[in-house]
């Protein structure tokens, strides 16, 4: 990931210039893919709920992974 891409991502989306489906889209290719592939394999739109729920699942893999020492 490019950081300097997330770090603008990061502060525009702070100040409110980035919905959070923006900041997905525009924080990282891999991001921006993963957002894409869950709301097309689960039939969702590309909306600010969805986004959330999205940033809520990928929060709890991180944190089980992190349990289970995979990092």
């Amino acid at each position: 990931m490019d950081n300097y891409d997330y770090d603008i991502a990061v502060q525009k989306q702070q100040n409110g210039e980035y919905s959070l489906v923006e900041f997905l889209l525009n924080s990282s290719a891999e991001t921006a893919e993963d957002f894409k592939s869950f709301c097309r394999q689960n039939g969702l739109p590309m909306d600010e709920t969805v986004a959330f729920d999205f940033m809520q699942k990928e929060d709890a893999e991180m944190e089980t992974a992190m349990a289970l020492d995979i990092f």
